[in-house]
């Protein structure tokens, strides 16, 4: 026997005539939130480029409270801005999952674009283009990474690897 809280019942009471299952009765309560627009992407990532020292270090990562809180920063900033245009206010968890969401399709496209144009010998590639967001996530996110291999393609010694030689 399942037990509901008083306010689930009473909805469930309300719905009683209609075929749906208290499961589905409590989906259509759920709302997802409202897609980013283009200029709260815009501020997103303005609001990440300021602290990116903490949440992409070059070296030691900061601990994950320092961390959570840096997002949540993120998640006050964009809202108190978002709020003053009208729009839903963010958390600091969806911040940082957008950014991870648009990183991640960034990746997927660069990789993708990476295989076709090994493949295609002479033909002209099929490449999936990065949105202007997506390009400006994959920067942040791979800023560290960039310039070790930059480091280490111009001879020098990686900073990553210590002590390691990236002569060919």
């Amino acid at each position: 026997a399942q037990r509901w809280s008083d306010a689930t019942a009473r909805r469930i009471r309300k719905c009683a005539g209609r075929t749906e299952t208290p499961g589905d009765e409590m989906a259509a309560i759920r709302r997802a939130a409202p897609r980013f627009r283009d200029r709260d992407l815009d501020l997103l990532l303005d609001a990440v480029e300021e602290r990116r020292d903490i949440l992409y270090p070059r070296g030691q990562r900061y601990p994950q409270r320092i961390v959570r809180r840096v997002w949540r920063e993120v998640g006050v900033a964009l809202s108190a801005v978002m709020r003053s245009m009208g729009h839903i206010p963010r958390t600091g968890e969806q911040c940082r999952a957008k950014l991870h969401d648009l990183t991640r399709a960034a990746r997927g496209k660069t990789a993708h674009n990476f295989r076709v144009r090994a493949r295609t010998i002479g033909g002209l590639p099929y490449l999936d283009l990065l949105t202007n967001y997506e390009q400006r996530a994959l920067d942040l996110a791979v800023r560290a990474a960039s310039q070790e291999v930059a480091t280490c393609l111009n001879g020098g010694p990686s900073e990553h690897r210590r002590g390691t030689d990236c002569s060919p």
